[in-house]
């Protein structure tokens, strides 16, 4: 399918989160497969000089800029047309994209926080109009009565909304270029789409700092994937710490990397950044993880504080393992995460034994002058973790058939 996007500034460039609206729209269009569009804009140099050289986030895109009288509008193919001047979440591109032509994407009930932005877009007697659209052959103009007679519609109020790899309902959004004064509450919006649901009790407060600090990030060329790896030396400089038996040392880059860890994802999702090199992250984070529970090992083991240190290590990876094996077994069967499953899953995520729970456990041992017990304790709690998962995840198994989950699209992951 041809992509045309209709791109004039001001609206095509206005920045939302460190990235322009026109580069938004390229950044997703390559997530979600395609790999090349037609830019037409009456100002086209100045478009041009807007997206030249391409961003390493869409570099396998070909952006090719041209006035509209050298577009040649009598289309042999169904062509999918968007409006630079929108913000407009992946899944409805996809959705319009997968729509027999003629289709038109609209809203019918936008929710309470999006309605005031929608006060610019075209209201028609189904719904706020989008402009995007899918044309037929040799139609390539868009007519105003798009959403009556034989025009198909994507309702963005229909379209799931639930992302099975972030744990949460996100109801997808569109809306046009936000005037100054709503552009704070638009940014609000983009930003709510990189948080991940159903967290830990340390992950939900950490999450205000995270969201203070994307303010400021989003607006910097600071790559995810160099968050990632300034996380990974912050973490192996923990470990050093522990290793050493200098534990409050250790504790606080440990603790900072709780926040750190959770920037590159939405730096990632916020400016449409994911790549496959992100998903090493949890390979990284495995490495660091280990290496703090053998660190604090060694250390309490060969200062005589904790007899048989090593053995409480072992249980500590052991339940890491059984408690995977559980969430696995239940992942194939059910169309979302394990965590995200019925209300128990969700309260057993608020305490269940993970990195931040290990380590603000460890804090208040460390401040009673208990961390070898703490440690100890970290690691029946991961067993009972693990145990509660796997009977989970066995009667998931029994009770239900495989399902076929949801289709998630490549911007969401990281």
């Amino acid at each position: 399918m041809h992509v045309v996007i209709l791109a004039d500034p001001p609206g095509a460039l206005e920045k939302l989160c460190g990235v322009s609206l026109l580069e938004r729209l390229l950044r997703i269009l390559q997530r979600l497969g395609f790999r090349d569009v037609t830019v037409v804009s009456r100002r086209a140099a100045e478009i041009q000089a807007a997206i030249d050289p391409p961003s390493w986030a869409r570099h396998d895109l070909t952006a090719n800029v041209i006035v509209p009288h050298e577009f040649n509008s009598a289309l042999s193919e169904p062509t999918l047309v968007l409006p630079a001047d929108i913000y407009c979440d992946a899944r409805l591109i996809r959705a319009l994209a997968e729509a027999e032509a003629p289709a038109a994407l609209i809203d019918s009930a936008p929710p309470p926080e999006a309605a005031p932005l929608l006060a610019n877009c075209r209201h028609g007697s189904r719904g706020f109009l989008s402009g995007a659209v899918i044309v037929t052959a040799g139609n390539f103009e868009i007519p105003p009565n798009v959403d009556r007679g034989e025009w198909r519609l994507v309702d963005a109020a229909a379209v799931p909304g639930y992302i099975r790899s972030m744990r949460r309902t996100i109801r997808p959004l569109f809306f046009p270029a936000p005037t100054p004064d709503q552009k704070r509450d638009a940014e609000r919006l983009i930003f709510n789409t990189g948080q991940n649901g159903t967290l830990d009790i340390p992950a939900i407060l950490q999450s205000p700092v995270e969201d203070l600090i994307m303010r400021w990030l989003c607006r910097t060329s600071i790559t995810p994937n160099q968050i990632s790896l300034f996380t990974f030396l912050v973490g192996l400089l923990a470990a050093g710490f522990f290793a050493t038996g200098h534990l409050w040392a250790g504790m606080i880059p440990a603790l900072s990397v709780g926040v750190l860890d959770g920037l590159d994802g939405k730096q990632a999702r916020v400016k449409i950044e994911t790549s496959d090199t992100g998903k090493w992250e949890h390979y990284l984070d495995f490495v660091y993880e280990t290496a703090w529970w053998a660190a604090l090992a060694f250390w309490f083991q060969s200062s005589g504080q904790l007899s048989y240190a090593w053995r409480y290590f072992l249980l500590i990876m052991a339940g890491e393992g059984l408690d995977k094996i559980g969430k696995h077994i239940a992942r194939v069967r059910i169309g979302c995460l394990l965590d995200d499953y019925r209300p128990f899953d969700r309260f057993v995520r608020l305490i269940a034994a993970r990195r931040d729970v290990y380590l603000s456990a460890l804090t208040i041992g460390l401040a009673l002058g208990a961390a070898a017990s703490t440690y100890r304790l970290c690691a029946f709690w991961g067993l009972i973790t693990a145990g509660v998962h796997l009977f989970r995840g066995g009667m998931i198994a029994l009770q239900t058939k495989i399902a076929n989950p949801p289709r998630q699209i490549a911007t969401t992951p990281r």
